[in-house]
């Protein structure tokens, strides 16, 4: 049976679409409301901290996630994260601090269970190209939410998070209907599986290191996007913050389509190949604070997209081959919901 012609895979490619316009118009609103009222410090703090709790959690939401079941843990959480979403309309920045921080955590739980999902709708011969049609609707949905999320802030302020809230109602409607399902893994009590996660956690801490810094690196480059807009190109921010964000989106595409031509050699060269990624994507954020020039300011994003989507793949790649027996518990992405995220490795 054609991928897409299954009714299962074609709620999954409405809710990828659906719930990456509203989680990228969120980010995207969120930066210019909090950027507007409080300033760039108060947005760096904002954006930091439920990142570092995500963090602390990683090694454990994968192996607890394993242990239940996936159609009814995205159920959950997908109506949590709607109704803690919808709280944002009102602003307080410690009551930010919160809400973020769950929201964080509840949307790894979220798209780690919706990743366990994947196999189970797509035929095993079509993973490929089932997690590449995903990733399409998912970056699709990224670039509208990105280029309307500003816009939409400017003109309705912190209600801009019910429209974020419905989407999440959708995908949740969409996910009821969803026929396919994942039993929870029959290996012991997920205490066990986190202690014995552990050891593959630091035999690998310099890739997870490097994983993380880059992830930070890459919620950056979007509190950046405000500023470098308004004071280095002067463009206003409600109109073209989110057009700017998204030009990065191109360079995703193209990491996507250098591993479709050629995957690199990770189990002997990944730990250089992910210190590259870092420090170009490091390079990248830094550069349009230095120059005005658009055209330049225009490429470095591309390269800036191209760099955090091949960090994500790769980096899972890495931690997939050294990984235990099974599915690595406690893999990062959970957390950091990087570009691959439909990726065939996740499976």
């Amino acid at each position: 049976m054609l991928t897409h012609s299954s009714p299962d895979f074609r709620r999954l490619l409405a809710i990828s679409f659906a719930s990456s316009f509203g989680e990228w118009m969120s980010l995207m609103a969120l930066s210019y409301i909090v950027f507007i009222a409080s300033g760039l410090t108060t947005l760096g703090i904002l954006m930091s901290v439920p990142v570092i709790a995500g963090t602390a959690l990683s090694p454990w939401v994968g192996a607890w996630v394993d242990r239940r079941n996936a159609r009814r843990v995205v159920l959950l959480t997908t109506i949590a994260l709607a109704v803690v979403t919808a709280a944002l309309q009102w602003y307080q920045p410690l009551a930010y601090v919160l809400l973020l921080t769950v929201r964080q955590v509840l949307g790894g739980l979220m798209y780690t269970a919706q990743g366990r999902l994947v196999p189970a709708v797509v035929p095993s011969a079509e993973l490929e190209r089932g997690a590449g049609l995903l990733n399409g609707a998912d970056r699709i949905g990224a670039g509208l939410g990105l280029a309307v999320g500003p816009v939409l802030a400017a003109q309705l302020g912190p209600t801009v998070f019910l429209v974020n809230s419905a989407t999440l109602l959708l995908a949740s409607a969409l996910f009821w209907g969803l026929r396919a399902d994942v039993a929870p893994a029959p290996t012991g009590k997920h205490g066990h599986a986190v202690r014995d996660a552990l050891p593959w956690l630091r035999s690998n801490a310099i890739v997870l290191a490097l994983y993380c810094l880059g992830s930070v690196l890459w919620g950056l480059r979007d509190i950046g996007t405000l500023p470098v807009v308004e004071q280095r190109l002067g463009l206003d921010i409600a109109t073209w913050s989110g057009a700017f964000a998204a030009i990065a989106l191109v360079g995703e595409v193209l990491g996507a389509a250098v591993l479709a031509w050629r995957n690199p050699d990770v189990r002997t060269r990944g730990l250089l190949i992910v210190g590259g990624l870092v420090v170009a994507l490091a390079l990248t954020i830094m550069l349009p604070a230095l120059v005005v020039w658009l055209p330049l300011v225009v490429a470095v994003k591309v390269v800036e997209g191209l760099a955090s989507n091949l960090l994500g793949s790769v980096a899972t790649i890495v931690l997939i081959f050294q990984a235990p027996e099974g599915r690595a518990a406690g893999s990062p992405e959970c957390c950091f919901h990087l570009p691959c995220r439909y990726s065939p490795c996740r499976s």
